[in-house]
């Protein structure tokens, strides 16, 4: 069970392999994202009901594993789950222009999808959950609600 080629992206082969009640609970959190995570949210929901992936779906997934919040977490969860593993290098910047370059881009696409096909061993690994010292968005929010909530302790 996993994936094959088909087209220019994916599609299930023998079954399905990962937890789909895991992915669209994770999908779920996903869409309370502060940045807009209809159009993606919709595209992994589609992987899970017909099994197929399309290029610009993984394209658009690497944004969001490598977006600078919390989302970043729950998308690489999902890509983690649903690939073997294996989350995607972010491949787009924020303007959808290809990181670096469309030959770059491409070319680490197509090395990401043949290692999910082959099943290889994950080569690059991204946290699945903020670090500890992390400086990421979260964890500055974090402290941020530790300072108000110590300064309301003290006023009262």
């Amino acid at each position: 069970m996993g994936w094959k080629l088909h087209e220019d992206g994916l599609a299930l082969d023998g079954g399905i392999h990962y937890d789909a009640k895991k992915v669209k609970a994770l999908v779920t959190e996903l869409r309370t994202a502060p940045n807009y995570p209809g159009e993606i949210c919709d595209r992994i929901t589609e992987i899970v009901d017909t099994g197929i992936v399309r290029s610009e779906w993984i394209f658009r997934l690497s944004k969001w594993c490598h977006w600078n919040n919390w989302s970043q977490y729950t998308s690489r969860k999902i890509a983690a789950e649903l690939f073997h593993g294996h989350i995607p290098r972010r491949l787009l910047d924020t303007e959808n222009n290809p990181k670096p370059s469309w030959e770059e881009a491409v070319k680490d696409y197509n090395e990401w999808r043949n290692a999910v096909v082959n099943k290889l061993p994950v080569t690059t690994k991204y946290p699945l959950e903020p670090q500890k010292g992390n400086s990421s968005s979260s964890s500055r929010w974090s402290s941020i609600r530790k300072i108000v909530s110590g300064l309301t302790e003290q006023s009262e």
